[in-house]
Order: C-alpha cells, then sequence, then structure tokens
C-alpha cells in the first residue's frame, strides 16, 4: 500500500511540475487585465489560504501514511503544493471558463456585504451539509446491506430447495 501511495505521490508531483510549466506557458498569453482580474478574485475568495488548509492537510495524510518519507520528497511535494504554482495552474482555467467581465463581476460580489456574508458562512454551511450527508450515507448503507442480505438468503433458500428435488430424483 505505501509503495503505491509513494508511486502516486511522485507521479503527482511530477506532473505537478509538467503542468506547471505548461500552464506557466499559457499564462503568458492571457490578457493581462483578465490575469490581474483572476487574481485578485483569488485574493478576494480567500484562495490562498484555503490551498494552504489543503497542502497542510495532505502533508499531515502523506506522513501519516508513509512516515519513511524523506525529507527531499517531502520538499518536492511543498514546491507542487506552493501557492504560486498552483495560481499558475488554475489561471488558465479560470480564463478558459469566464470571460473578463465575468470575472470583475464575481470580484464585486465577493467584495460586497452579502458576498462577504456567505464567505463567513460557507464553511459552517458545508460542515453542516457534510453531517447531514454522512448520516443519509450511513442510513443507505445499512439499508442496502439488509437488502443484499435478503438477496443472498434468497439464493441460498432457492439452492437448497434445487438441492432437495435434485436428491430426491
Amino acid at each position: 500500500m505505501r509503495k503505491i501511495f509513494l508511486s502516486f505521490l511522485l507521479t503527482f508531483g511530477l506532473l505537478a511540475g509538467f503542468q506547471w510549466q505548461a500552464n506557466a506557458q499559457q499564462n503568458d498569453t492571457i490578457d493581462h487585465q483578465k490575469k490581474t482580474a483572476i487574481l485578485e478574485l483569488l485574493d478576494v475568495t480567500g484562495t490562498r489560504s484555503n490551498l494552504q488548509l489543503m497542502a497542510d492537510a495532505m502533508r499531515e495524510n502523506i506522513k501519516a501514511q508513509v512516515p519513511e518519507m524523506t525529507e527531499d520528497i517531502m520538499e518536492e511535494f511543498e514546491k507542487a503544493m506552493d501557492y504560486d504554482s498552483m495560481v499558475a495552474i488554475i489561471i488558465p482555467i479560470y480564463a478558459r471558463h469566464w470571460s473578463t467581465d465575468e470575472i470583475k463581476g464575481m470580484v464585486a460580489f465577493y467584495k460586497s456585504p452579502l458576498g462577504q456574508r456567505m464567505m463567513k458562512e460557507m464553511p459552517g454551511i458545508l460542515k453542516e451539509s457534510m453531517a447531514v450527508n454522512m448520516q443519509r450515507t450511513k442510513e443507505l448503507s445499512i439499508r442496502i446491506q439488509k437488502k443484499v442480505q435478503q438477496i443472498e438468503e434468497a439464493k441460498q433458500q432457492n439452492q437448497s430447495a434445487e438441492d432437495n428435488e435434485t436428491d430426491q430424483q
């Protein structure tokens, strides 16, 4: 398991490096005004802190999964998860999906009182939603297990009945 995880991590690091180079080249072709608007959107939505939280969680998970992880491999991971390298990946994606005016509209929204309230409330809303969905998933799992068990019991009863018929002949 650890070898698979380590292979995945190394592959991720290499792909992230190649992707970063490709996106850095793409970033050169994006209009300066659009790129500036995207950077402002990322700033106003707290993307830096969110990416840092994600990277910290991934780092701790890696350390827990592979305690013998070497420092040089962890440094490679840190480089791949660096904010600037992640932004280099994000900018062309945003640029493909939204116009400069749409991005500016989102910035205006997130700077508005409603947008600020949304940013404040969203972590709690997501946490609450996840808790409800986890409970629903647990209940669904129990129902599915019961149905599978009923199907298995019915198969066993049918097999027993067929075996009895064969024995009587």
